[in-house]
C-alpha cells in the first residue's frame, strides 16, 4: 500500500509550484524563442545573399566550403520548420485546457530550447567558416596588392626607360635637323653665290659681244684672252677658282657650238651636192631652208611628227609631250635647229570610235575621253624654276606649260598612223596593242600609207599598272622619261645636247595659238609667209596644224625682232 505522507506532499507541492512558475513564464519563453528564430532567419538570409554575390568572399569561396555552409544552413532551416510546427501546435490549444498547457510547458518548451541551442552551435560553426574565408580573402587581397604594386613599379620603370629613349631620339633628331638646316643654309649660300657669279659672267660676256666671245674662245685676233676675262671677274669680287671655271666652261661651250655649226654646214653642203641643186624637192621627213647673203646661218628644219601614247593619256604621255616641247625650243634657241614639227599625246585605251571598233574582241576596259591633265604631272616635268628657266619674254617654258595644262585626254584614230612618223609608248602591253591596231591598216582592202614607226621606251613602265596617282611615283617617272627621250632624240634625230641654257642662245622662240580663220590662211600659203619673215627679220616660222580647232605658230629668231615678226605673221 502506497502511503502519502508529509514529505511526499511537500514534493508534490514543489512540482505544482514549478509547473505554475513555468506556466506563468511560458509567454516570455515563447517570445524569446520567436526572437531567436527571427535572428537566425535574418542571419541565414544574409549569408545566402553573400554567397550569391560573386564579388564577396563567400561568393568567391571554393565549392567544398560553400557545400559545408549550405549543409549547416539546411540544418537551421529544418530546425526553424520544427519550431514553427511546435508553435502552431501551441496556438491550437485552448486557454482553459490546463492539462495540455502543462504538457506543452513540461515537454515542448524544453524541446524548443534544445533546438535554439542547436541553432547557436550551428551558427557558431558557420561564423568560423566565414572567418576563415575572410582571412583567406584578406590574404589574397594583400598578395594581389603586392603584385599590383610590383607591376606598377615595373611599368613606371619601363615608362621612365621609354621616356629616356625618346628624349635621346629627340635629341638625336634635333641634332640631325640642325645639320640639315646648316647644310641647307650652306647650299643656299652657295646657290646665291653661283647665281651672282653667273650674273657677273653673263654681264661680262654681253659686254664683249657674241663675236668677241667667239674670237676669245677660238683664239682669233690680238684682242682679249680668256685670262683677261678671269682677271676682270676677280676684280669684280669673284673667287679665282670660280672665275676660272666659269670662263673655261663658257669657252668650251662656244667652241663646241662653233664646231657643231661647222659640221651642220658641212653636212648640208654635202646633202645639197648629192641632190644636185638647191631647189631640189624636199623629202617628206626633212627640208632645208637656206638664208640669203647677209642673214643668219641656215636653219635646219624637220617636218617629223611625234605621238606619245600610254593607256589613258595620263601623266606619263603628257610629261613626255611636254618635255619634248621643252627640248625643241631649247635646241632651236641654241643650235638654230628645228628637230621636229609637232608632238602630241593620246591614250590607246581612251574612248574613240576607232579604238572601240579595233579592240572590241579584246574585252579591254576603255577609259573616258576629255579628262583634264594631272596637275602633279605638270609640276613634276616642269621641275624647279632653274630647269629650262625662261622667266623673261617670250617665256618659252611658261607658254608651253600653259598650253599643255589645257590638254584633255584623247583617243587614237587611224589618221594618227598615217600622219605621225614616230609613235612612242612606254609598256610592252601598249606596244603590242598598237602593233595589232596598225597591222590591219597596212593589209586591209582599203590600203593606206602607214608611216608610223612604233618605239617602246623600255625603262618607263609603272611598277604597278598605271600607278600614276602618287607624287613620288610621278617624280620618278619624270626622271626616267627625260633620260629615255633624250636617248630617243639622239638615235632618231642625231640630236646633240646644247651646252648652254634655253634662254642663253642668240635666238628665242615665241609660240602663239591663232584661231581657225587665221589658221586657214596660214595653212593655205605658209611657205610664202615663212620666207617673207625669214628675209626681212632674220626669223623662222613653223606652223603646226590640227591643234584642236586652232593652229600653233612658233616664231624663232633674235629676241629683239620677235615682236615685229609676230605682227607680220598675224597680219
Amino acid at each position: 500500500m502506497v502511503t502519502f505522507g508529509i514529505p511526499e506532499a511537500i514534493s508534490a507541492m514543489k512540482i505544482v509550484l514549478d509547473i505554475a512558475v513555468k506556466l506563468k513564464n511560458e509567454s516570455k519563453e515563447l517570445a524569446l524563442v520567436e526572437k531567436e528564430i527571427r535572428k537566425v532567419k535574418n542571419d541565414l538570409s544574409d549569408i545566402e545573399a553573400r554567397m550569391k554575390n560573386p564579388k564577396s568572399p563567400l561568393g568567391q569561396s571554393d565549392a567544398g566550403m560553400k557545400a559545408r555552409i549550405e549543409e549547416d544552413s539546411k540544418d537551421i532551416k529544418e530546425g526553424c520548420a520544427q519550431v514553427k510546427k511546435i508553435l502552431e501546435e501551441r496556438a491550437r490549444m485552448h486557454s482553459l485546457e490546463l492539462g495540455s498547457k502543462t504538457w506543452f510547458v513540461m515537454y515542448r518548451v524544453p524541446e524548443l530550447k534544445v533546438i535554439i541551442a542547436g541553432f547557436t552551435a550551428t551558427t557558431t560553426s558557420i561564423d568560423k567558416k566565414i572567418q576563415l574565408l575572410l582571412a583567406d580573402a584578406a590574404e589574397r587581397a594583400a598578395a594581389s596588392h603586392v603584385k599590383a604594386q610590383k607591376k606598377a613599379e615595373e611599368q613606371a620603370a619601363a615608362s621612365a626607360k621609354a621616356q629616356k629613349k625618346a628624349e635621346a631620339q629627340a635629341k638625336k633628331l634635333e641634332e640631325k635637323m640642325d645639320k640639315v638646316l646648316e647644310q641647307q643654309k650652306k647650299d643656299r649660300k652657295m646657290k646665291e653665290e653661283q647665281e651672282k657669279n653667273t650674273k657677273k659672267l653673263l654681264e661680262l660676256l654681253e659686254k664683249q659681244g657674241r663675236k668677241g666671245v667667239q674670237d676669245i674662245a677660238l683664239g682669233k685676233g690680238d684682242g682679249k684672252k680668256a685670262a683677261d676675262l678671269v682677271d676682270e671677274l676677280i676684280s669684280g669680287g669673284m673667287k679665282r677658282k670660280d672665275a676660272k671655271a666659269g670662263v673655261q666652261s663658257t669657252m668650251s661651250a662656244v667652241r663646241s657650238e662653233s664646231q657643231s655649226q661647222k659640221q651642220t654646214i658641212k653636212r648640208a653642203a654635202t646633202d645639197e651636192a648629192k641632190k644636185g641643186a638647191l631647189a631640189a624637192k624636199p623629202t617628206a621627213a626633212k627640208t632645208q631652208v637656206t638664208a640669203k647673203a647677209g642673214q643668219e646661218p641656215e636653219v635646219k628644219k624637220n617636218n617629223i611628227w611625234i605621238l606619245c601614247v600610254d593607256s589613258r593619256n595620263g601623266p606619263r604621255s603628257i610629261m613626255a609631250q611636254t618635255y619634248l616641247e621643252f627640248v625643241r625650243s631649247w635646241t632651236i634657241n641654241t643650235q638654230k635647229r628645228w628637230i621636229f614639227q609637232r608632238v602630241h599625246s593620246i591614250g590607246v585605251l581612251t574612248s574613240s570610235p576607232f579604238t572601240k571598233s579595233t579592240i572590241e574582241s579584246e574585252k579591254l576596259q576603255v577609259n573616258e575621253a576629255n579628262v583634264p591633265v594631272s596637275g602633279l604631272a605638270i609640276e613634276a616635268i616642269a621641275g624647279e624654276e632653274s630647269h629650262f628657266q625662261t622667266k623673261d619674254w617670250p617665256n618659252e617654258k611658261g607658254t608651253i606649260l600653259k598650253r599643255v595644262r589645257e590638254h584633255k585626254s584623247q583617243g587614237l584614230t587611224r589618221t594618227h598612223f598615217e600622219r605621225y612618223e614616230h609613235i612612242i609608248c612606254f609598256s610592252k602591253k601598249t606596244f603590242d596593242l598598237l602593233e595589232k591596231m596598225k597591222a590591219p591598216l597596212e593589209a586591209g582592202e582599203k590600203k593606206i600609207k602607214v608611216v608610223s614607226k612604233i618605239h617602246l621606251l623600255q625603262k618607263c613602265f609603272w611598277l604597278k599598272d598605271d600607278n600614276d596617282e602618287k607624287k613620288e611615283d610621278i617624280l620618278k617617272m619624270a626622271g626616267k622619261l627625260k633620260v629615255a627621250l633624250k636617248e630617243f632624240l639622239k638615235v632618231e634625230f642625231k640630236w646633240e645636247r646644247p651646252t648652254i641654257g634655253i634662254a642663253s642662245g642668240e635666238w628665242r622662240t615665241l609660240e602663239i595659238l591663232v584661231d581657225e580663220e587665221v589658221a586657214k590662211r596660214m595653212k593655205k600659203d605658209k611657205g610664202v609667209l615663212m620666207n617673207k619673215i625669214l628675209e626681212k627679220k632674220g626669223c623662222t616660222v613653223h606652223v603646226a596644224v590640227d591643234v584642236a580647232d586652232k593652229c600653233l605658230v612658233s616664231i624663232s629668231g633674235p629676241k629683239g625682232k620677235l615682236a615685229e615678226a609676230q605682227k607680220m605673221a598675224l597680219a
